[in-house]
């Protein structure tokens, strides 16, 4: 097998089709793609199967505009295909249209197979990346996934056109027999369009066409409304049940808001916002709807206006649900006004910030226009997975591990595993993602507190499930506490527009996403192996006056060589490094700090241990460090953010 040469991006050389005979004695001709990215350095572009076996085309002509016609024939008729190509020195674009008599085709394209950018091409399936366990890395594959080949920095990206196949396949349906199923009318119809793309930046640049190639067929109009950026600081938000002892004084008969709110301070570092549910499973025990049970609960709605602006006094969201499903109204015979009447008249009424879809994964957009006619700056959230279209009305969403099973009863908690990537965090870093596991305890709490933390998403706190109640541990709390923080203090990076989901690592059990926004890189790290990650963690390109920072363990991250970035990544579990300005100076006695420049505008945070803290003005003079017993942690702060720290070892 050829190796394909050596190009530099402005060596590369054109795509070229061509037809070409076979080397059958019966004089067949194909259509033939040749390029230095194939192996051997040309092969079938298309193939055909009908009534299951292949056909070749009876007659290959070409036409003007870089187009070809093919004609199959099969047991049920004639079918004429047209191929378009565009050829270009970093990409090949292609097209297939089918016109003849009604059947179904399936066609595939064999050069795809034999693409290779060096003498280590490996291929990257974003629909089959499996770990060693032989577990999916990817959590949810239901569109058209990319391929992309690497060798070093050199990567061809092969993308679809996501409105022609609709549904998921197999990316090994595109390179071998039998292929993408697709259907033959009297009409011509486009049933595949397809390109190639070439890069020189590797897999941070391949992923990066792969997302800019998914995000051209969405409107992302919502998303830049400066009335709806307040829900890209949602971190940790609450379901709650206002009947239970979270929130309702059962003694007093009232809701109890600053008691709620304290103790998610104390165990989880606090909420940023909170659902209240007070409907199911009440309803439909008599005729009152989902919108006259808000009028029953203690206090009314007044009372309940009251906790909306309590909570938002101390920086918490308030969000109701829409439950569509209750019809309570026409079963009863009663008339009742169009439910996104209702919801937007209940959103004013307590002063709602956002709406939780129940049992949805998407809303018409007479509810969008209906709510921003009486309160604009409201939110929606959708319980089920948000697809397609509806992305760009629902700005947020569960990530939720299906809990039912028919057989184990409505408790039954799925199993959690790791680290299982969601791509569209990636490809969408401004859809807001909670990952929630209803019924999960123990060792799938964990996990799934885990998975949020890795793949940079929120998470939902649901203790009291309409009566069942089960509470985090201390040991639980204290995990989802401390990855809260670290994705508080570093927001910018958590919400940069262009994440890398698994970064090459230098571990075969170590796995890393990369997050990078304003001054700030991030990445996460989840070691699956049962013994702990220590030395070289990956390598990466450091920017010039920035340090690392080992934000999990609290502590200096070192470079090694000036390309690899070590580290410690504990059992089985998560960690996190961050790539922050050097801003904070600090003498050579570790005796005396400074800041290399600031705006006035930010404060310092220094560490006394027993969790007491002493804030300094910021200053670009020297200032004395308080005396302290032990390691020091200095913190340059803009409100709840680090803009930059650095961390003193203790002195034996």
């Amino acid at each position: 097998m050829a190796r394909p040469p050596t190009l530099e991006s402005n060596q590369v050389q054109p795509w070229r089709v061509g037809i070409r005979p076979t080397s059958s004695e019966i004089g067949e001709t194909y259509l033939a793609v040749s390029s230095p990215f194939l192996d051997d350095g040309e092969a079938w572009l298309c193939r055909f199967v009908a009534d299951g076996k292949p056909i070749s085309p009876t007659l290959v002509n070409a036409l003007e505009n870089n187009a070809y016609q093919l004609v199959l024939r099969t047991s049920s008729g004639d079918v004429t295909v047209e191929i378009t190509v565009e050829t270009h020195s970093d990409r090949f674009v292609w097209s297939i249209t089918l016109r003849g008599t009604d059947q179904r085709i399936q066609l595939y394209f064999p050069f795809l197979r034999r693409l290779s950018v060096g003498p280590h091409t490996r291929w990257i399936d974003l629909f089959s990346l499996e770990n060693q366990q032989g577990n999916p890395l990817l959590r949810y594959r239901n569109y058209q996934a990319p391929l992309v080949t690497t060798d070093g920095n050199r990567a061809l990206v092969v993308l679809q056109d996501g409105s022609m196949l609709g549904n998921a396949y197999t990316p090994a349906c595109l390179m071998d027999s039998p292929g993408l199923e697709a259907n033959v009318g009297s009409e011509p119809r486009t049933v595949y369009q397809g390109q190639i793309l070439f890069t020189t930046g590797g897999w941070r640049a391949a992923f990066g066409l792969v997302r800019t190639h998914l995000r051209q067929y969405l409107d992302l109009t919502e998303y830049a409304r400066e009335d709806l950026k307040w829900y890209n600081e949602q971190l940790v938000q609450h379901f709650t049940f206002l009947y239970g002892r979270e929130i309702l004084d059962l003694e007093h008969g009232v809701f109890d808001v600053d008691r709620f709110l304290d103790e998610g301070e104390q165990d989880f570092g606090g909420y940023d916002g909170f659902l209240i549910w007070g409907g199911y499973p009440r309803v439909g025990i008599d005729e009152r709807t989902q919108w006259e049970f808000y009028d029953d609960m203690p206090g009314g709605r007044p009372a309940l206006r009251a906790m909306s602006a309590r909570a938002r006094s101390r920086g918490v969201r308030f969000f109701v649900p829409y439950l569509p499903w209750e019809r309570s109204h026409e079963l009863h015979g009663h008339a009742g006004a169009l439910d996104e009447e209702e919801l937007s008249r209940l959103i004013v009424d307590l002063e709602a910030d956002g709406v939780f879809l129940d049992t949805l994964g998407m809303i018409t957009p007479q509810f969008r226009q209906a709510i921003d006619r009486h309160k604009p700056g409201v939110v929606f959230c959708s319980e089920l997975r948000t697809q397609g279209k509806a992305l760009e009305i629902v700005t947020g969403c569960w990530e939720q591990s299906y809990t039912r099973d028919g057989m184990q009863g409505n408790w039954s908690a799925a199993p959690e595993s790791m680290p299982m990537v969601d791509l569209w965090r990636f490809v969408l870093p401004e859809h807001r993602l909670f990952v929630i596991n209803r019924h999960a305890m123990a060792d799938d709490r964990i996990r799934i507190t885990q998975r949020a933390f890795f793949n940079g998403m929120g998470w939902v706190v649901w203790m009291d499930i309409f009566g069942l109640t089960l509470p985090y541990t201390p040991y639980e709390a204290a995990l989802l506490k401390k990855c809260r923080t670290i994705f508080r203090e570093n927001l910018d990076a958590l919400n940069g527009d262009s994440p890398t989901p698994l970064v090459e690592t230098l571990h075969p059990d170590l796995f890393a996403n990369e997050f990078a926004g304003g001054t700030q890189r991030m990445w996460t790290f989840y070691n699956q192996a049962k013994s702990a990650v220590i030395g070289p963690l990956l390598h990466f390109t450091p920017r010039p006056d920035h340090h690392m920072v080992d934000v999990w363990h609290r502590c200096t991250a070192q470079v090694i060589g000036e390309v690899t970035l070590t580290g410690k990544i504990d059992p089985i579990g998560v960690g996190c490094i961050v790539e922050y300005p050097a801003i904070i100076e600090v003498d050579a006695k570790n005796t005396n700090f400074r800041l290399r420049k600031s705006d006035g505008n930010e404060f310092v945070l220094i560490d006394k241990g027993g969790g007491e803290t002493e804030t300094f003005a910021p200053s670009t003079h020297w200032m004395p460090l308080p005396a302290v017993r032990g390691a020091q942690h200095i913190r340059l702060m803009r409100g709840r953010r680090v803009l930059d720290q650095i961390h003193i070892l203790a002195e034996n």
